[in-house]
């Protein structure tokens, strides 16, 4: 692997090849095979290493469009996005594990001549080539031609190849797909379709009205899926109590007690919109506004929520957080 990184700086056209790649993948998925073709080892490492983080980005800026365009779509389109990423789990992790080896080869090297194109692939043409394939494919669907209805259309299409497999990295990518399968061993993971998941329980008659959730509420069970597909269940004891105007969530990791308000209000059946006014632990927080889905069931709580994702984020960073709460006695 290092000759083959040693390689990749003697011959800069791989710190290109993720443009190249994004440039022309818009491209129907048979021709993808015919396009990516690579003279040596050093280029294929180089956009194998590439291409699981710049389709990731596409399919997040296009399902982010949707979402915020068309408002009937808005939590098909953000569930389409974690399934893509569930499904990709292996190419992922694979692929930052490969990004790891470059810098600490870069940072260990002892060799400028080494370590400063090394880290200007990693650090300028990495990162600007998955921003480039991720704008163009806004650009797309912003500005292309069509009705909203039209554009609609493409984008419930587009939800249902990420959800269904159709648009997996060996059938977009498969030359670099291929050259990613020999260092998976893991089996291909997934996701549910539905927005809710499958963590909570399911009955004939379930509460989506705004007194649904009221009283005070104690974590059960938790699900949080990462940009790099894993999925792991949240550290820590939570409790949420939820008044006519305000949430207060309580939490205590590792010792820590952490304590978070809220204003909220419900905007529709089963879901509602919050902001952040109150977070000792991070004022910075204070302001940022999520929206969430919820479902009560009995005497269990469903909340579902899906964090902004911004380019760059930290691979283990949320994309989507699924929580069950247990009614406490009033």
């Amino acid at each position: 692997m290092r000759a083959i990184i040693r390689g990749m700086v003697r011959n800069r056209v791989c710190a290109f090849l993720g443009v190249i790649f994004l440039l022309v993948c818009t491209t129907v998925v048979a021709e993808a095979g015919d396009i990516f073709t690579y003279d040596t080892p050093s280029q294929q490492f180089g956009a194998a290493m590439l291409s699981p983080f710049g389709y990731r980005e596409i399919v997040r800026r296009t399902t982010g469009y949707c979402a915020e365009t068309f408002a009937d779509i808005k939590f098909n389109s953000r569930q389409a996005f974690v399934v893509w990423v569930r499904r990709q789990s292996g190419y992922l992790m694979l692929a930052e594990t490969m990004r790891a080896h470059v810098r600490k080869m870069a940072d260990t090297s002892g060799n400028p001549e080494l370590a400063k194109p090394l880290r200007s692939l990693l650090d300028e043409a990495l990162p600007k080539g998955v921003q480039l394939g991720g704008r163009m494919a806004a650009m797309a669907l912003e500005e292309g031609p069509g009705t909203p209805e039209m554009k609609r259309g493409l984008c419930l299409e587009f939800n249902t190849k990420a959800t269904s497999g159709a648009i997996d990295l060996e059938k977009w990518d498969p030359v670099n797909a291929k050259f990613l399968q020999d260092g998976i061993t893991s089996e291909r993971e997934t996701a549910p379709a539905d927005p809710m998941g499958d963590l909570g329980a399911k009955s004939s008659v379930s509460g989506r009205d705004a007194t649904a959730f009221l009283g005070r509420w104690a974590g059960a069970r938790a699900r949080m899926y990462l940009l790099d597909g894993t999925v792991m269940a949240p550290p820590g004891q939570c409790r949420i109590e939820f008044s006519a105007q305000r949430i207060v969530s309580e939490c205590t990791v590792s010792g820590r007690k952490m304590r978070v308000g809220y204003s909220y209000r419900v905007d529709a059946p089963g879901r509602y919109q919050a902001e952040v006014v109150e977070n000792e632990a991070f004022p910075k927080a204070i302001g940022t506004r999520v929206e969430s889905l919820f479902r009560v069931d009995g005497d269990e709580l469903l909340l579902v929520t899906f964090p902004p994702v911004v380019l760059g984020a930290p691979e283990k960073s949320p994309i989507k957080t699924e929580t069950v709460w247990k009614r406490e006695a009033r």
